[in-house]
């Protein structure tokens, strides 16, 4: 994706770093989208009142007043692209953080606020390569993890007081009290590709930190409910749910320290 600001303001550039990133890529885009913002004068006399002009490949696409409104307009409009696009071709996308270990990628999914993006960033914090917090296509076994900045709560997670200087260099939403963090912050490469999943595991909150066991049958409905609906007919989430966990193990990883996860993660595809 390019974002040409040239005839913008430097508060453009400063809210779009919220979105932007250059993670490695392991594969040639299939596609690339095209934006432009124009920063409007305003022709009545008085005080100078800017707003801005978003043009799509070269199209009108909105008008707003605020840098952070353009933000949010090509933010919601680029990924909502990118998934309309990878739904024509097969994927599915699955609301997980994608760990990559020496013995195998896996898929960690919880419903919101359950804290992945927080065991994302111990994991990172430890040395193991987490390309993404939040999202990642599927399809026929296959993943691609969604690059996106790590979103991360302002202030850091008591279990992770670390994160804080990180947070105050990286881009904010303010009012959301969100940062976006680039991940290589947080140690290591940050690098896109697509891999088999070898397990699957499935996060929940609790008094102490454990794995376990689950089944497919288990796991499934689990899995289903974490699937963002695009465009796809039921049985289309059905089949990529499937297609991961009944060539993957399944697991419940109950956290309570997101710093003790790391090892039975770890250990899980040792075995």
């Amino acid at each position: 994706m390019s974002i040409d600001t040239t005839d913008a303001s430097s508060e453009i550039d400063d809210a779009l770093s919220y979105l932007t990133n250059d993670a490695t890529h392991g594969f040639a885009p299939v596609s690339t989208m095209s934006y432009k913002v124009i920063r409007l004068k305003s022709p009545l006399p008085g005080p100078a009142t800017n707003s801005y002009s978003i043009l799509e490949e070269g199209d009108p696409l909105a008008t707003v007043a605020e840098p952070g409104d353009v933000l949010d307009v090509i933010y919601r409009r680029s990924y909502q692209r990118c998934f309309e696009l990878a739904s024509l071709r097969g994927w599915v996308r699955l609301h997980a953080a994608t760990i990559d270990l020496p013995a195998g990628r896996v898929l960690l999914s919880a419903p919101s606020g359950t804290g992945k993006t927080t065991l994302a960033c111990a994991l990172r914090l430890g040395g193991v390569a987490v390309p993404s917090d939040e999202s990642v296509l599927v399809r026929d076994g296959e993943s691609i993890p969604v690059p996106r900045r790590f979103h991360v709560k302002v202030p850091a997670p008591a279990h992770l007081p670390e994160l804080n200087d990180i947070i105050e260099q990286s881009p904010q939403l303010r009012a959301q009290a969100v940062a976006a963090i680039d991940p290589r912050e947080l140690g290591g490469a940050w690098s896109i590709d697509q891999r088999p999943v070898r397990a699957v595991v499935l996060l929940e909150r609790a008094d102490e930190t454990r794995i376990e066991p689950l089944s497919a049958v288990a796991a499934m409905p689990m899995l289903i409910a974490e699937c963002f609906r695009n465009q796809e007919a039921t049985e289309r989430l059905f089949e990529a749910a499937t297609s991961i966990a009944q060539t993957a193990t399944c697991h419940r990883l109950l956290v309570d320290d997101p710093r003790d996860a790391g090892a039975l993660l770890t250990a899980l595809l040792a075995e």
